[in-house]
């Protein structure tokens, strides 16, 4: 009996330990929601790939974007990342905007909106 309980206290602190009660960045529904969400984990000068590896573990897809515009930011260097969450016929699609040096971090933005059929 005293072997189940104590792996069950382990299970429990590991996972407090790993963050199991983060239920990342799905359910959300605003930009300000996405924006908090993702403020610790895309820090400015966080490396690039590890930004992508980061966002992909999200549930986004990534691509590089060199020289395009973003928001009134006039043309700059981002990683596009995209993802659609809900339930048809109406999912949230969102896009999310991570500029870089072309090695590091150095800020992010955050689009939403409703997709309708």
């Amino acid at each position: 009996m005293r072997l189940p309980v104590l792996w069950v206290t382990t299970c429990l602190v590991v996972g407090a330990l790993a963050g199991c009660g983060d239920s990342g960045t799905k359910d959300l529904n605003t930009n300000a929601e996405m924006l908090e969400k993702l403020k610790p984990k895309l820090p400015v000068g966080m490396g690039l790939k590890d930004a992508q590896t980061l966002m992909e573990t999200e549930g986004f897809s990534c691509e590089l974007q060199e020289g395009k515009k973003w928001k009134g930011k006039g043309e700059v260097n981002f990683l596009e990342c995209k993802r659609e969450d809900g339930i048809p016929p109406i999912k949230r699609m969102w896009l999310v905007a991570v500029f870089h040096d072309g090695k590091k971090v150095t800020g992010f933005d955050v689009r939403t909106a409703l997709k309708y059929p």
